[in-house]
């Protein structure tokens, strides 16, 4: 529950062994008893500038999960990210990390070859890589936070390998949409910053036709410039934002649309058998739809009926 659409209130009214939520920026900034028994810090990166003004005010509201821990509660932090790494001093809470490797006794889960390894002095977990079905970074970081969560609550082993092996993305999280003509369609809509293109690309090969564009959140795209040449071939780009997008990433070929029957125009004209498309915004997507939900099926929607007919 939490932020995901579903009330924390309308789950606590019937008993749970867990319960699981996901806490943003907004709610965080005014919390004042709530308290976690276990939480945990994926990364951190710029994003509602628009709302905090800095990355240094955005950064202390969300660390204020941990503000009324103690020490019989549990922190798990990512120790990739320098800022998370320097945040272990500041809590209360009993601190294990995840990461790329593994740094120091607190490293509870890291990266181990083609293997995930979650390891305390009690119990050793390996998962092969091939029981993974998305060894891209993005996923790995989300099964090594969960996976932690469920090793330190003594989960068995085979629940936790069962879970991970089985878990696909959620709907508009480079969700596969199919195949079309030879071409690879991806939703990414839930990406509403640059940082979540940048992590998008990163799992994907190139020939790569990126759809951008949105509501801005007074958010830079410059750093997106070295992977977008890299890995893109066509960038399209819709929504309120494109014209500073089109300015910050000086791309070509570059094209405009007005919305998303004309972006997946564009696709139809210009994409080839072995290229995938990929969604990702980059912004929010209120300046043309409800939710990013609703931006995520009129891409499907456009995609299926342009290739489909």
């Amino acid at each position: 529950a939490g932020n995901i659409g579903k009330p924390y209130i309308s789950v606590i009214k019937d008993p749970h062994e867990f319960i699981v939520l996901e806490v943003s920026s907004f709610q965080l900034e005014t919390i004042k008893s709530f308290k976690p028994d276990m939480a945990i810090f994926l990364n951190i990166s710029e994003d509602h500038l628009d709302r905090h003004g800095n990355i240094d005010i955005y950064f202390s509201i969300k660390k204020r999960v941990f503000k009324n821990q103690t020490k019989n509660d549990i922190a798990i932090l990512n120790q990739d990210d320098i800022r998370l790494r320097k945040l272990k001093k500041d809590l209360s809470a009993n601190v294990f990390f995840f990461g790329r490797r593994k740094e120091s006794e607190n490293t509870i889960s890291y990266i181990d070859g083609n293997s995930i390894v979650f390891s305390s002095k009690e119990r050793k977990i390996v998962i092969d890589r091939s029981k993974i079905r998305f060894f891209t970074m993005p996923f790995i970081y989300n099964i090594l936070a969960a996976g932690s969560a469920l090793f330190l609550l003594d989960i068995p082993e085979d629940v936790i390998i069962d879970g991970i092996s089985s878990f696909s993305p959620l709907p508009h999280r480079m969700e596969d949409t199919g195949i079309f003509d030879g071409i690879r369609f991806i939703n990414d809509s839930k990406a509403t910053n640059p940082d979540a293109v940048s992590w998008a690309l990163s799992g994907l090969l190139n020939n790569i036709i990126l759809i951008m564009g949105g509501e801005d959140k007074d958010l830079s795209f410059k750093f997106l410039s070295p992977h977008i040449q890299e890995k893109v071939k066509v960038l399209i780009i819709m929504g309120d934002s494109k014209e500073k997008i089109a300015k910050e990433i000086d791309f070509k070929p570059s094209f405009f649309a007005q919305d998303m029957q004309e972006a997946i125009s564009i696709v139809k004209k210009k994409a080839q058998k072995g290229d995938t498309v990929l969604l990702s915004p980059g912004c929010t997507s209120w300046d043309m739809y409800r939710d990013y939900k609703e931006r995520g099926e009129d891409f499907k929607r456009w995609v299926k009926k342009l290739y489909e007919g």
